[in-house]
């Protein structure tokens, strides 16, 4: 699985899923590492996952305690790098990293 092979080759991730669009919301369909998320359904436009999904735009935060998108699903997360998935007819899901690391641009 695809998710599994993000997680596995590299040491920045501790969370890697993919959502997939379901009418008005993104449906958390797979991903790897132990813990689960209690967000497994988020409405289009709320928290960063679901304003990547509007915007059709790969948003990257650095420090998630900075954003007030940020929708915490693990305590431990302090950056996360959302990438729509887009198709012909617009975007179709997303994959959401996490890290326990900041992140530096």
């Amino acid at each position: 699985m695809s998710v599994e092979i993000l997680g596995e080759n590299s040491d920045h991730f501790d969370w890697v899923g993919i959502c997939l669009v379901r009418e008005n919301d993104l449906v958390l369909e797979a991903y790897a590492e132990d813990e689960e998320t209690e967000h497994v359904r988020i409405s289009i436009g709320q928290g960063i996952c679901g304003s990547a999904a509007k915007e059709g735009a790969t948003i990257v935060v650095p420090d998630v305690s900075k954003d007030p998108r940020y929708l915490m699903c693990f305590a431990a997360t302090r950056s996360e790098i959302v990438v729509p998935i887009k198709g012909k007819k617009g975007v179709l899901g997303e994959i959401d990293i996490d890290s326990s690391r900041l992140i530096r641009i």
